[in-house]
């Protein structure tokens, strides 16, 4: 389960990152953090759950 959960997470943050990097580029680092931040932390509320449903039956057996 911590696998799934660390390639959910990395594969979610290097794609924020990406996608974000060159808008928020000029900004001060703590409102771009807070930016990031804003998006990552329901990215992954609401994500973890719904990619980690399926595999728990599997990994309970």
């Amino acid at each position: 389960m911590m696998l799934i959960g660390w390639v959910f997470s990395f594969l979610v943050v290097n794609a924020v990152f990406a996608l974000l990097g060159v808008y928020l580029s000029g900004l001060n680092p703590l409102l771009r953090s807070a930016v990031k931040t804003t998006i990552l932390v329901p990215a992954f509320g609401l994500g973890l759950p719904v990619i980690q449903r399926k595999p728990y039956r599997w990994t309970i057996k």
